[in-house]
């Protein structure tokens, strides 16, 4: 056992399965092309603060465990946006999506999320002149 049982409760939406399909299929996608996987979460009016407070918190896994370079969160009014970086991105992201801790985390998420989730394989959705609201990168080199 590795550790307490985690009772998951759907979204009135069924929101937070939509983030796991979206993610662990992208497990079995290969990108060559690119070592960076930025995920859209539509956010409801009014969320904003509570978004900083769970990011203030940390990522629920280590990203580094992960096999990520960096990973920087950016907030728009209506959106939070979550960049990965590094080698077979989509993959580990895909993996991550099975562990307890990712779903507690999204559970702690179920308030603020307003719609459904969107990969975009391009840099335009990262605010290029806006300072992330979290960020973290390795310190392997």
């Amino acid at each position: 056992n590795e550790g307490p049982a985690v009772q998951v409760t759907p979204f009135e939406s069924g929101l937070l399965h939509e983030i796991a399909d979206l993610l662990t299929g992208l497990a079995s996608e290969r990108h060559s092309d690119s070592d960076q996987l930025v995920v859209a979460v539509p956010l409801r009016p009014g969320c904003l603060a509570r978004v900083r407070e769970l990011l203030a918190m940390g990522p629920p896994l280590d990203p580094a465990s992960l096999g990520l370079d960096s990973h920087d969160v950016y907030l728009r009014d209506a959106e939070a946006i979550f960049v990965f970086r590094g080698r077979d991105v989509a993959a580990h992201v895909g993996k991550a999506m099975r562990t307890p801790a990712l779903w507690r985390a999204g559970l702690a998420w179920q308030d603020c999320i307003g719609g459904r989730p969107r990969i975009d394989r391009s840099a335009r959705i990262v605010p290029g002149d806006s300072e992330p609201a979290f960020s973290w990168a390795s310190t392997a080199g």
